[in-house]
């Protein structure tokens, strides 16, 4: 990466046309010192995960009360916006392209040119500037999950197998004490794993009659997906559960606007939210599964802004219950205009002490989120008196109508948009 600031190597890269060094694998502006992870100049990147384009897909949200075309959920913006310039020394560089700025033109024109527009939650998606699955950041969505994952070793194998063997077949008492004697034995007693693991057994849900496909939303909640939030994550000092009818009132949220999540992990006075969850019933349709997954990365996009506003630079956790499957994720703002969402793992909901296994995919995220929201709430308690990333352009202006009909060019345009009064404003 050339020495210097972001304005002279804009100039090296204006008076060569291409990057100033795009042999390195790797480089980036200087961040400031509260961004965590951040790369010296000439590393080589250490995340390389062959195996995670399988998950790279454009999904289509239908909204069926609009009227539209369709939404690929991949980029999203509208480009008749105004769009304020990005800031230079925040970029996210990669073998020598600058790209946030690809994947902001990117997202300029991946919306469909015949939609009106005229749904407010069509508006709320589109003029958020994150991106949701995108191969050009699937690094950072694996440095994100390296580094939260929690990988079992050989003696928390070793003490999973043994318990899901004592467990099968076994009452409630017979199982807690089954517990305790192999925590002994394993010498994990005082482990967050053998907690996560008392914690499950002391829950409903693996002794309840797993009929998932007549449930209808309530009863699912009341069933399985309450008890299971309610014993890893209802434990936390100064921070407590709200289910349902609570309303998301954290992060930037415009007047009148309702975000009401399934549950949330919320400080009070004020309200910081650091996990928010959403559930989609068993008979649902595919379209009615995505665009539940949208909702839940914009309300973690909302919690996440109230934390940077408040100081705190880390992780929203949040947890998306797709039919039977739990899938937990993150969402973190690395880089200018770059909300990167993070699977950090996903597991079968129907769980039974017949197939106690199954605790060997439920650790490893489990495990992660509550390290990530300990790290936040930690981090909440302490004074703060100054906004974070608060100069980074996040949302977008106020949204226009597409005229229909219009196309747009397949080459990428630099933005040259100049920054408004307005936009200066909306941040």
């Amino acid at each position: 990466m050339p020495s210097g600031t972001g304005q002279e190597y804009a100039a090296q890269k204006n008076a060569v046309g291409q990057p100033a060094n795009p042999s390195s694998h790797y480089h980036m502006q200087t961040r400031s010192p509260h961004v965590c992870g951040s790369k010296t100049p000439g590393e080589k990147e250490p995340f390389q995960n062959p195996n995670f384009t399988q998950n790279v897909s454009e999904l289509e949200v239908q909204f069926p009360d609009s009227t539209y075309s369709s939404i690929c959920t991949g980029r999203l913006v509208d480009p008749e916006i105004h769009i304020p310039e990005l800031t230079e020394s925040f970029l996210y560089y990669k073998n020598g392209t600058c790209i946030s700025e690809v994947l902001l033109n990117y997202r300029q024109r991946q919306v469909e040119s015949k939609s009106l527009l005229n749904s407010n939650q069509i508006k709320e998606i589109m003029s958020l500037s994150f991106v949701f699955f995108d191969p050009l950041i699937c690094d950072l969505q694996e440095e994100e999950r390296v580094r939260w994952r929690q990988s079992l070793g050989g003696n928390d194998r070793a003490f999973v197998s043994d318990l899901t063997e004592v467990c099968c077949r076994r009452k409630r008492e017979e199982a807690m004490r089954a517990l305790l004697v192999l925590g002994l034995k394993h010498d994990c007693i005082m482990s967050p794993l053998y907690l996560t693991a008392h914690s499950l057994l002391s829950t409903s849900i693996l002794w309840a009659d797993n009929v998932l496909d007549q449930d209808n939303e309530g009863s699912f909640i009341e069933r399985f997906f309450k008890p299971l939030v309610n014993a890893f994550f209802g434990q936390f000092e100064n921070a407590r559960l709200c289910w349902i009818n609570d309303v998301l009132k954290t992060g930037h949220v415009d007047i009148g606007e309702r975000i009401v999540p399934k549950v949330m992990l919320s400080t009070s006075d004020p309200q910081h939210t650091v996990l928010v969850g959403e559930v989609t019933i068993p008979e649902a349709s595919q379209h009615e599964l995505n665009r539940n997954r949208v909702k839940l990365f914009i309300e973690m996009k909302h919690c996440l802004d109230g934390l940077l506003d408040y100081g705190v630079d880390s992780p929203v956790v949040g947890l998306l219950v797709q039919r039977h499957r739990v899938e937990v994720w993150s969402m973190t703002l690395p880089y200018e205009a770059l909300y990167i969402p993070t699977k950090l793992g996903s597991f079968d909901l129907i769980l039974s002490r017949f197939n106690f296994g199954t605790f060997f995919a439920m650790a490893p995220p489990l495990l992660a989120a509550k390290a990530i929201i300990q790290n936040s709430l930690t981090q909440l308690s302490r004074v703060r008196g100054w906004p974070l990333k608060s100069g980074w352009r996040r949302d977008t202006s106020a949204l226009a109508p597409l005229p229909l009909g219009v196309t747009y060019p397949s080459t990428m345009r630099p933005l040259q948009r100049k920054r408004t009064g307005e936009d200066v404003n909306m941040q």
